[in-house]
């Protein structure tokens, strides 16, 4: 139970009156002169008395004084709570807003796992998604080297068979580093029939790897319609008529088509005369005799390319050849690679030393040594181009 009450101060007997209005004994205007001095205190300034005890047990109360204008206390209003009752009161608020807590709570905890989770859905799409992404890449990766190691065969049945070689040359080596599985250098390798006269094609296809695997392909079927079918054999003819094959087939007069070329050496050797006519575009050969270099020096121009001309004709020229007389043909891959300790181009004059230095010794032998020379020059650089050198002696 609880109750509302006026209260005055009686200055003539100096006890408290205060009016009761309760739903059990109403009535108004009884003295009470018992107040305690905290309670007097705050009849003039106001607050609360906290578990005061009296006749009717322990109670909790609120005094606010009620002032004049001038600001003279003339009463004050009182509310009393018995304790107990307010502790079970209080108890009950705090119950309820323990309550609305654990509710308030367990919804945002609700909202949040429901956050949480729509976010984990997703991430595990985005994964499964990754993955698949990453597996349907790896596949075609696997289709692509499986496609390349293909080419590769196919671009090296394409080299002369060491066999066919062996049959017509006792000593001699080739060397063949592509830059990517498959390469734009090839060799090309011919007999004429009835004869002891030898088509001996060294080319540097423009590009490296796929393209220039592509037109290494193209240049071998084109070499084999001119040699083995039209029966040409000199080897500045074959340049002209390669060159204007070359810009037919690539219909090189349209400008985006206007890069793709080959830098081609080509020789006739003639075993039973001992001569050798050779013929080259934009490419040289070397012949070693007796620790002398002979340069056997191509035109400036390649086959077809960003300088085409269909009506360009290349020189030829004849050598005289000697017994143990050893020729190199070579792309420029080895010359132009970038090493050693000033990280430099090994250059051409190196190149020929190289070879001068070497040529005393066994083909296989100096196939080993020109390995180990590249190696060491290329060190941790990488390889920037094909490298394809062939030497045999005569």
């Amino acid at each position: 139970m609880s109750c509302h009450c006026p209260v005055h101060k009686n200055n003539s007997t100096g006890g408290y009156e205060f009016g009761l209005t309760s739903n059990e004994s109403p009535y108004f205007r009884h003295d009470y002169p018992g107040f305690s001095e905290e309670f007097q205190n705050l009849y003039h300034i106001g607050g609360q008395l906290e578990g005061h005890e009296t006749t009717n047990g322990k109670w909790l109360s609120v005094i606010s004084p009620i002032r004049t204008p001038d600001g003279r206390v003339i009463g004050a209003l009182e509310m009393d709570m018995p304790f107990n009752e307010f502790l079970l009161s209080s108890r009950a608020s705090l119950v309820s807003d323990a309550m609305y807590g654990v509710v308030f709570y367990l919804l945002i905890g609700l909202v949040v796992f429901r956050f949480i989770a729509k976010v984990i859905a997703v991430e595990k799409k985005q994964n499964e998604f990754e993955f698949e992404k990453s597996k349907q890449a790896s596949y075609r990766q696997q289709e692509i080297n499986s496609s390349i190691n293909y080419a590769r065969r196919i671009q090296k049945a394409l080299w002369p068979d060491n066999k066919k070689l062996k049959n017509d040359f006792s000593d001699f080596f080739i060397i063949n580093l592509p830059k990517d599985t498959v390469s734009g250098d090839f060799y090309w390798h011919h007999k004429v029939k009835g004869t002891e006269k030898y088509v001996l094609i060294h080319a540097d296809c423009t590009g490296h790897g796929v393209p220039g695997a592509m037109m290494s392909v193209l240049g071998n079927t084109i070499f084999n319609e001119i040699v083995v079918n039209y029966g040409i054999t000199r080897p500045n003819e074959i340049l002209n008529l390669t060159n204007k094959k070359l810009i037919n087939l690539l219909q090189q007069e349209k400008e985006e088509n206007l890069d793709d070329g080959m830098a081609v050496s080509i020789a006739l050797l003639d075993r039973e005369n001992l001569t050798l006519q050779f013929a080259g575009a934009n490419q040289n050969s070397l012949i070693v005799r007796n620790r002398q270099t002979i340069a056997l020096k191509g035109d400036k121009y390649p086959v077809g390319g960003a300088h085409y001309d269909p009506n360009r004709t290349y020189n030829c020229q004849t050598v005289l050849l000697e017994p143990e007389d050893i020729m190199y043909s070579f792309s420029d891959g080895f010359r132009d690679q970038f090493g050693g300790p000033k990280n430099k181009k090994f250059l051409g004059a190196n190149f020929y030393e190289m070879l001068l230095e070497n040529s005393r010794k066994s083909m296989e032998i100096q196939k080993e040594v020109i390995l180990g020379v590249f190696n060491n020059w290329r060190g941790e650089c990488e390889q920037i181009d094909d490298v394809s050198i062939v030497g045999l002696k005569v």
